[in-house]
């Protein structure tokens, strides 16, 4: 499982962290979920794997394909930096 952190939250991926830009450059509706506040009241170890362990909202978005991981061109690194601010 990898585990992505952005500030003081946690996700099993980085969608979470990703998609509010994309809903504001193409306006997408997205509910923030599946994100775990490590300052929660209550939050344990067990609960943080139980939470892991359920598909987010913005799983959606996502295909169950394999994807043999390789680093981009530079074509595509110039796109994605249109994306950001």
């Amino acid at each position: 499982m990898i585990i992505a952190m952005r500030e003081n939250e946690l996700a099993v991926c980085y969608a979470p962290f990703a998609l509010p830009y994309a809903e504001i450059k193409f306006n997408i509706g997205y509910r923030k979920d599946g994100v775990i506040d490590l300052f929660e009241e209550g939050l344990t170890n067990e609960l943080i794997m139980k939470r892991f362990s359920e598909p987010m909202d913005c799983c959606r978005y996502c295909h169950n394909d394999s994807i043999a991981w390789q680093q981009s061109s530079e074509k595509i690194l110039d796109l994605l930096k249109t994306w950001s601010y």
